[in-house]
């Protein structure tokens, strides 16, 4: 995914993230230890975003959730989270990105699961 900073300053990066329509195999998830991320979509169109609760690196899969973004709706990613990318629905979308900057290291990934699909032909079970 591409990701363009456009201002780094005072302590947060500004950027936009250009996403295109995928299929999403999840058998990991990602979170950020000291900083949260904030997407807002930029292009008015729709996305699932999938969270979940876990301990330090196990996921239980009972609680993963996925949620739609309506287009005119955004999402912040509190430190901690365990989350996935964004999954465009209408298309290649763009988000305007803003996350705090971490002076130690902050992503982690969770340990693998059995993974599941998010196939772009039947999101929402119709074709996009």
């Amino acid at each position: 995914m591409p990701f363009n900073t456009f201002l780094s300053k005072e302590g947060h990066n500004i950027g936009i993230l250009r996403t295109e329509l995928f299929d999403a195999t999840i058998s990991k998830l990602e979170r950020h230890r000291f900083t949260s991320q904030l997407f807002y979509p930029i292009s008015g169109k729709r996305s699932l975003v999938v969270v979940a609760k876990g301990s330090e690196k196990e996921i239980d899969m009972s609680k993963i959730e996925v949620f739609m973004m309506n287009g005119n709706q955004g999402v912040c990613f509190h430190p901690l989270t365990w989350h996935y990318q964004l999954i465009p629905i209408d298309g290649p979308t763009e988000y305007l990105t803003i996350m705090l900057k971490s002076d130690k290291p902050d992503i982690e990934y969770s340990n693998e699961f059995p993974p599941f699909t998010i196939e772009k032909k039947t999101i929402l079970g119709k074709e996009v």
